[in-house]
């Protein structure tokens, strides 16, 4: 009979314990009803990049931290590092369209304009600026959830653009005036 009495007992904390772990994980959307309230309203929670038809690139980013303003400066580091990557993918697709447009004779498949390229994507981040940026506390953290927006006009981002290519300035040429980097 003891045994029996010990398995009910040990049952009846087993269900217990997990009664309480599953009560404990609701979270800030289950409890107002809202996923959206626990972003601010200008950030874009669904994607990490855009390109809007105004010629403006935007990377969105959140981070955690002890901090709010190193939540924020770690935001800014990732938005800046998603504007990059997309833009980075953006360009790729856009030299591989013109290389098929244009030929080979462009100079846009030879490994020094490709390597100067993905080099010169490197100064997305230095022509990039923080539009938005803000903090919230995380309870679930201890700490601080920082959101950012990281923005280049495509005037900023050509500038430095034609800076960083001008040893490839025939291929960078034929590359933005081909019909593929109308897309761009």
């Amino acid at each position: 009979m003891k045994l029996t009495q010990f398995a009910a007992v040990i049952t009846l904390a087993m269900s217990f314990l997990i009664l309480v772990s599953c009560s404990g994980t609701s979270d800030l959307a289950t409890r107002t009803g809202s996923k959206a309230s626990a972003y601010p309203e200008w950030y874009n929670a669904h994607q990490t990049f855009i390109a809007d038809s105004a010629g403006v690139f935007s990377g969105y980013a959140t981070a955690l931290a002890g901090d709010s303003a190193a939540a924020v400066q770690k935001a800014f580091s990732h938005a800046a590092a998603e504007l990059q990557a997309g833009i980075s993918g953006r360009l790729e697709s856009v030299r591989k369209k013109a290389a098929d447009e244009l030929g080979n004779r462009s100079g846009l498949n030879t490994a020094g304009f490709i390597v100067t390229l993905r080099n010169a994507e490197t100064h997305i981040a230095g022509a990039s600026e923080k539009v938005h940026a803000d903090a919230n506390s995380n309870t679930s953290y201890s700490g601080y959830r920082g959101f950012a927006e990281a923005k280049v006009s495509r005037e900023a981002l050509m500038n430095q653009l034609d800076k960083a290519m001008r040893r490839y300035r025939t291929a960078w040429s034929a590359m933005k005036t081909s019909q593929a980097f109308a897309e761009f």
